[in-house]
Order: structure tokens, then C-alpha cells, then sequence
């Protein structure tokens, strides 16, 4: 073995390796990438609650039930509700996952040992969340009762039943929550189209007559983006019309809002495909880029399986760089809870910051020229 040789073609690798973009992302960017994505497929738990509590009865028993559900952390009061009007909004607008209603005469049934029934709201969107946070409770509660009873051995504490009821989704359909967030992932598509078709102009060579033309990158760009969205609609709303009448999602919301609000999503993804098409100029590195934003991390940090997970900022910040995890909240607010247009605002201006942001990036770093 020559040693020389040996030496050489090495080098010759790893220049190759980081000068190319498709293999450096294949060799060092891809299995960290997918160990952070596959991780979620099999931690299949819900991490965090938030929790709202309609306390009826006041009593110290009530409080010290609360204070136990809570101690770990893991479930977090994080509204007070006042009646079933109060905890049908902080449900709608997201401020708890679940309602933990005591009733009156709570502490006074416990103490001559009779039956106690809690209710238990849940909000049902996502039909796997809401089984494991009503189980999570009525362990907690378990554990509160074996508490009380091993502090005081001579109280005999019956432990109180659950009634469990899930809003906006009562059946627990798995398909009510998984089709309106499918759908989102799905609209990507035109976006994925749009990268794909700027790179293959400057791959192909068709871009070298646009070199020689009076044609503004600024024109070149926003025309393509504009030719996208308005084909783009006809696929919003064919997905949406398969979503209500073959698979009989429920519609709660109005048109107009679904219309300005895909028009957003459109804008916030594709100008992503712009900027990813028009920097990269290599369809197959493109695809795989696109891929890897587009569709594979959807499928498991954008919500659609479990909720986001709030664990670290790193997290949040992978999750909420997606387009889709805003366009999931909005498909499944506008289906299954019927939101308006300004309850969905926070999603919306995410959008349009990521739409402007990119859009602007790509004319930006635009250069009529080849290499």
C-alpha cells in the first residue's frame, strides 16, 4: 500500500465531502438531524399540561388536591375558571388543555366517606393527547387519596370517579385531528414545486436567457411566487373539499378566514422555496433540502402527532421555524373549534414574519449570473 497515494485520494475526499453540498449534507448534517427527528417518534408521551381549575367547593381539601396534581410540574395551573362559559374559551383559545372542574361539597362528602365525582374537560383536537392527560390526572388523583390516607391512617378516603368529557372533538376521531393537520403538510407541496422549478432553470441553462433580459431579479422572483400561490389556491381548496365531504371533517369556521389565512401560509412557505431554490441551483440537492424542511420534521415536531414540546428553547425554536406547525394550529382551530380570524392571529403574523423575512432574503441574495 502506498501510503502517498493513500494520502492523497483522502484529501481529495474530504474536499470533496465539504465542498459539496449535497454530500456534506448527506455525511455530517443528516444522522444529527434525523436522531433529533426520530427521537420524537418514540417518546410518544405528553410532557407538560396546562392546567385550569374551576374550584366550586374552596375548601383546603381542594386546594391541597390541586397542589398535588401540580407538584411535579408536569401539570401547571395555568388559569383559574370561573364557569363553563370561562373554561369553553380558555379551551378555544388554548390557555388550558384541560379543565379540572371540584364540586361543591367536595371536602364535606369526603369527610363521611361518600362518593365524590370530578369532572374532567379535555380539549379533544388531538384525540391522543387527550386520553393520556385524563389517565395522567385520575393517577394523580390516586396518588393524592394513598397520600391523605398514609398521613392519617385512620381516614378512610374513598377515591373520587372522573368524569371525563372531550370538547371539540367528543369522539375522540382520530381523523377530525389528523386530516385538517395532514392537510397543512400537504399545501407544502407548491412550495417544494416552486424550489424545485427555480433551481432547475439555473441547472438546465434556461436561466442564461434571462441573463441577457431587462428582467429585474425582484420581477423574476415575485412573478414565479405569484404564478405558484394563485395555482396553489385550487389545491387548498380541492384538499379542502376532500377534507369535509369525503372524509366529513366538521367546518366550524368561516371561508374568508381559511382563504387569507392559506394565502399567508402560501406566502411564509414559498418564500422559503425561493430562498432554498434560487441559493441551492441543484434540483436533486434542492429536493432533499426541501424535503428535510418541508415535510419530514412536520410528521413529528410541528404538532400534528403530540403537542410541541416545551422542554427547551431549542426545541421551540426548531419547532416553530416550520411554517406548517402555524398552519396545523390554524387548520385545526378553523375546522374542529371554528376560531376567527383575529383568535388565530398569533400563527398568522408568524407567517407573514417568515414570509417577508424570506421573500425578502431571496431578492436580496438574487444575482443574474451563472456559477
Amino acid at each position: 500500500m502506498n501510503l502517498t497515494r493513500l494520502r492523497a485520494i483522502t484529501i481529495k475526499e474530504l474536499w470533496h465531502i465539504t465542498r459539496d453540498l449535497r454530500t456534506f449534507l448527506l455525511v455530517i448534517v443528516s444522522p444529527p438531524l434525523l436522531l433529533l427527528i426520530m427521537s420524537y417518534i418514540f417518546g410518544l408521551e405528553v410532557k407538560h399540561v396546562y392546567l385550569g381549575v374551576m374550584d366550586f367547593d374552596r375548601s383546603a381539601l381542594s386546594r391541597r388536591l390541586v397542589q398535588e396534581v401540580t407538584a411535579d410540574g408536569e401539570f401547571t395551573v395555568n388559569i383559574e375558571v370561573a364557569d363553563y362559559d370561562h373554561a369553553y374559551q380558555a379551551l378555544r383559545r388554548g390557555e388550558a388543555n384541560l379543565v379540572l372542574v371540584i364540586p361543591a361539597g367536595f371536602a364535606s362528602k369526603v369527610a363521611r366517606g361518600e362518593e365524590v365525582t370530578l369532572q374532567a374537560i379535555v380539549d379533544g383536537m388531538d384525540p391522543l393527547e387527550a386520553p393520556q392527560i385524563t389517565s395522567n390526572l385520575e393517577a394523580r388523583v390516586k396518588a393524592f387519596v394513598e397520600s391523605a390516607q398514609g398521613s392519617s391512617p385512620n381516614l378512610q378516603l374513598p377515591l373520587p370517579s372522573i368524569l371525563s368529557r372531550a370538547w371539540y372533538n367528543p369522539g375522540l376521531k382520530s381523523k377530525n385531528s389528523m386530516v385538517p393537520g395532514i392537510m397543512a403538510i400537504v399545501l407544502t407541496l407548491p412550495a417544494m414545486a416552486l424550489a424545485l422549478a427555480v433551481a432547475r432553470e439555473a441547472e438546465v441553462g434556461t436561466f442564461e436567457g434571462l441573463i441577457v433580459s431587462p428582467l429585474r431579479g425582484s420581477e423574476y422572483l415575485l412573478g414565479k411566487l405569484l404564478a405558484y400561490v394563485g395555482t396553489g389556491f385550487i389545491s387548498a381548496f380541492l384538499t379542502l373539499g376532500i377534507a369535509v365531504l369525503w372524509f366529513h371533517i366538521p367546518f366550524r369556521g368561516d371561508l374568508l378566514s381559511f382563504v387569507l389565512l392559506t394565502l399567508d401560509f402560501f406566502f411564509a412557505s414559498m418564500g422559503v422555496g425561493l430562498l432554498i431554490g434560487q441559493t441551492i441551483k441543484s434540483q436533486q440537492a434542492t429536493m432533499f433540502i426541501t424535503l428535510l424542511y418541508f415535510i419530514v420534521p412536520s410528521f413529528f415536531i410541528a404538532g400534528l402527532i403530540l403537542p410541541i414540546s416545551e422542554e427547551s428553547p431549542f426545541n421551540l425554536l426548531t419547532s416553530y421555524a416550520l411554517c406548517t406547525t402555524h398552519f396545523i394550529a390554524v387548520c385545526r382551530g378553523l375546522t374542529l373549534k371554528g376560531m376567527k380570524l383575529l383568535e388565530l392571529a398569533k400563527p398568522a403574523i408568524s407567517m407573514a414574519f417568515m414570509g417577508m423575512v424570506s421573500t425578502l432574503l431571496s431578492i436580496i441574495t438574487f444575482r443574474k449570473k451563472l456559477g
